[in-house]
């Protein structure tokens, strides 16, 4: 059952455990997963609550007032869950089931305590005015989905949604998107575009993505003043859930979802929402990472070095290696020639491969890399010293 957790509810079930131990319990209950939740802080589960209004300390408060302190004295791996915390578990499995996901996150653990009206935690969320449908709604509208998603029965036919899928969205990620709902509505904007989802990447200030703009030596705080320069304050009024993505923005999602597929990820994260807004090209946040001095290619090249992966995807390395080529070096004369066919290839991909072979030719001692191309290349875009 746990192959499907997500990392962050493994790590609440490992708070649980703590907070089990602190509370020198000998079980854990669902109150125990609950301040789990809360402990940790992040993910969807602890946006939905914030959003709602609840005040994670308050909901900390009300919790340990359920349950009185223990006293038993227990050593590491010997506090088992309760058959109420397994069936809250087995319950967010068939939440996230009932809601097409393939993944079990926090946004699940929440419906299912209040699924199971006699458990502490789902008592405890009640007790701040909170009911299944109510979590379940915020829920969807911050994971982007039709609010009567869970109405659907398994009989009904699942309808094909030609929007972006979340399925493979990690959770830094949902919460980007939730953050980009807040500053559209902090700027009073009816719309969700690629700015706001910039603005929501920036203001989570972790993951992948923000690795790899600081290793690039791009200053947060710069992107965010650049980003709000180039939009305006508006005047709407919304309330929740009113708030849809513009197309630029959906591309964007859809892009991320595609450069997780070219670089052989079975999840998308916001690295690949980097990508995403950049391969877009024309949003406005396109435009600021632009100005910021980036691209596509040096960011993807960091972004594969920030995770400890080759720069280039097993596909494209597989297609690089099926090229014809071949290469014969001259006895009488230091000269390299090297034949293969640019029909391929990109004139960036040209410019990069004869400007890397140039230096290596020069290198051992070579005063020129006669190039023969069996398509038209400008010779603009030869570097000096290379013959084409």
């Amino acid at each position: 059952m746990h192959d499907r957790f997500t990392e962050r509810v493994k790590k609440v079930m490992y708070l649980a455990r703590e907070e089990a131990g602190r509370l020198r319990h000998d079980y854990i209950g669902t109150e125990h997963l609950l301040l789990g939740i809360i402990r940790d802080g992040e993910g969807i589960a602890a946006c939905v609550l914030q959003a709602l209004e609840v005040d994670l300390e308050v909901l900390r408060r009300v919790v340990e007032g359920m349950v009185p302190q223990g006293s038993a004295t227990l050593t590491v791996g010997e506090i088992p869950f309760t058959p109420r915390a397994k069936r809250a578990l087995e319950n967010a499995v068939n939440e996230a089931r009932k809601l097409g996901h393939n993944y079990v996150g926090t946004d699940h653990l929440l419906p299912a305590f209040l699924a199971d009206k006699d458990c502490t935690a789902s008592k405890a969320l009640v007790s701040v005015g909170l009911s299944y449908g109510k979590v379940m709604d915020e829920t969807l509208r911050i994971l982007g989905e039709s609010p009567d998603v869970e109405r659907r029965t398994d009989e009904e036919p699942r309808q094909d949604n030609k929007s972006v899928t979340f399925d493979k969205f990690t959770e830094r990620v949902k919460k980007v998107m939730y953050l980009s709902r807040d500053e559209a509505g902090r700027l009073h904007h009816d719309y969700i575009g690629t700015e706001h989802l910039l603005l929501g990447l920036i203001r989570d200030g972790e993951g992948t993505a923000i690795t790899a703009l600081q290793n690039l030596g791009v200053d947060l705080d710069d992107i965010r003043k650049a980003t709000e320069g180039m939009i305006t304050q508006g005047g709407g009024t919304l309330s929740v859930g009113e708030i849809p993505f513009t197309p630029r923005a959906k591309r964007a999602l859809e892009l991320a979802v595609d450069e997780a597929r070219l670089l052989g990820h079975n999840y998308v994260g916001t690295e690949h929402l980097l990508l995403g807004l950049l391969r877009e090209g024309e949003g406005i946040a396109a435009r600021v990472l632009t100005h910021m001095g980036l691209d596509r290619k040096k960011v993807r090249v960091e972004v594969l070095r920030v995770l400890g992966e080759t720069p280039a995807p097993a596909k494209e390395a597989k297609k690089a290696k099926s090229r014809p080529k071949k290469v014969r070096k001259e006895p009488s004369a230091a000269t390299l020639s090297l034949y293969f066919s640019l029909s391929e290839f990109t004139e960036d991909e040209v410019v990069e491969c004869i400007g890397l072979l140039s230096d290596l030719y020069r290198s051992v001692g070579g005063d020129g890399l006669v190039i023969k191309r069996t398509t038209l290349l400008d010779p603009a875009f030869a570097p000096s010293g290379a013959g084409v």
